[in-house]
């Protein structure tokens, strides 16, 4: 008998007695999951060598992907039909004793069922067999084959549950079935909620930078909430500043301000004490959204804020857009690192949302008018409390502040400014909330 591992055989003669212990140990960075190895098999026995490395065993390698073609998890009600499905769901199998069982015929079968709100059959697979070569696969067709209970559309939540196995009769027979439960509920998200990478922006400290998300609703739906998952690879960051922020549109490469519709106010990364930890944030109920819209945050520190990326699911990655330089550009990232950054969008009744001991964003919504629109020299403002209390900022279409100041009274002069249209943005100093009308002024 030996140990053996990639340099050496060690010889253990003076181990064999009852109770024989060992362990693996392994040196890495404190600053996230930068050092990762797996043991796969651990085998203890008698007449075994250096060159003995097949092991009599037929597995699935990962888990069951999701049924949903854009997305991997979304909201009951946002589900239209089969056009929500993917084409196909793949299942990889790898023969690890193939070169000396000469690819074996191996069964397999499996079914997907409804478990919530009722019982029902969404799809049964005959009894299969296959070859089981080195590796293999395995081909589901959720679009052509599922049939998801009526009531998924028009719910406030649907759960399935999915199972496959295979039939090899080999040594660890744990390893030969695969299963999961995918549940419509309350999120859009486009990972599986595991991260192999992080997603962030480093530059210049001077200028602002922007993420931002691209998401597309099928229906009108109200955005409450959503979940992070922060990480800490490269540095320690938790006291880097930011502010989400939601857009319902972007102009790319084009000197444009885009204001969003929502922020936050100023954040500071919140990790989860946990694998894979989301960090839940519930905000304004009253955030109506429909079709596309974006979201992301917005930050001047040079650093990298450090987001979960999921390598296993590239859905996100053609829908990422960057704000550097005064203008909105699309991520290039699907080329070279497709993946998907871990944020979720949560949908529906706030009172579900329970965040993770941090920030509650609920707030009231700013109100500011302004008149006359048009003006000539003068804009009014009908605020809520002090002038003091309010700073404007006026932007023209190319992007680049006119004005900024802090109000004195209830009025601002445009006088220093030519005709013609412009952003002012108005915020609120003590809570941080921002308004953004557009104003001509002739």
């Amino acid at each position: 008998m030996c140990i053996r591992d990639r340099k050496k055989v060690v010889p253990v003669t003076n181990y064999f007695y009852d109770g024989f212990q060992f362990r693996f140990r392994n040196k890495g960075s404190i600053n996230g999951n930068n050092d990762h190895w797996h043991i796969d098999y651990v085998k203890l026995d008698k007449n075994r060598s250096i060159n003995d490395t097949l092991i009599n065993d037929i597995a699935f390698i990962n888990p069951f992907s999701t049924v949903l073609d854009n997305y991997y998890t979304m909201p009951a009600d946002q589900y239209l039909g089969v056009n929500d499905l993917s084409d196909t769901l793949n299942l990889y199998v790898r023969n690890l004793n193939h070169f000396n069982n000469n690819a074996p015929a191996t069964n397999f079968q499996g079914f997907v069922n409804e478990t919530f709100p009722a019982a029902s059959v969404v799809f049964t697979a005959p009894l299969q067999t296959f070859n089981a070569g080195y590796s293999n696969t395995i081909t589901i067709n959720p679009k052509t084959d599922f049939t998801l209970p009526a009531t998924l559309g028009n719910t406030d939540s649907v759960s399935i549950f999915l199972k496959e196995w295979i039939s090899p009769n080999d040594i660890l027979p744990s390893n030969d079935t695969v299963s999961a439960t995918q549940i419509f509920y309350n999120e859009l998200a486009y990972d599986d909620g595991t991260a192999e990478k992080t997603y962030g922006i480093i530059g210049d400290i001077n200028k602002v930078k922007k993420i931002g998300y691209e998401f597309i609703l099928n229906k009108p739906d109200t955005l409450s909430g959503f979940k992070v998952l922060f990480t800490n690879i490269d540095a320690n960051v938790n006291n880097l500043v930011f502010q989400f922020s939601v857009w319902d549109s972007i102009e790319l490469n084009k000197y444009v301000p885009v204001v969003p519709i929502w922020s936050s106010s100023n954040m500071t990364p919140k990790y989860i004490d946990s694998v894979n930890g989301f960090a839940v944030f519930r905000m304004d109920t009253q955030l109506l959204l429909s079709g596309k819209f974006y979201f992301g945050w917005t930050q001047t520190d040079d650093r990298n804020l450090q987001i979960g990326y999921d390598r296993n699911s590239p859905r996100g990655c053609d829908h990422i857009y960057f704000f550097t330089e005064q203008t909105w550009k699309k991520s290039n990232i699907c080329a070279t690192l497709p993946g998907s950054p871990m944020i979720h969008l949560l949908f529906g009744d706030t009172n579900k949302i329970k965040p993770t001991a941090i920030n509650d964003l609920r707030k009231e919504a700013l109100t500011v008018n302004v008149f006359p629109n048009p003006a000539q020299n003068v804009l009014n403002f009908e605020l809520q409390d002090q002038p003091a209390n309010y700073q404007i900022a006026v932007y023209d279409l190319m992007g680049r502040q006119r004005i900024i100041e802090t109000l004195r009274n209830n009025s601002l002069s445009l006088s220093n400014i030519e005709s013609g249209m412009y952003f002012v943005a108005i915020r609120h100093l003590p809570s941080n909330r921002t308004v953004v009308k557009k104003v001509m002024k002739l």
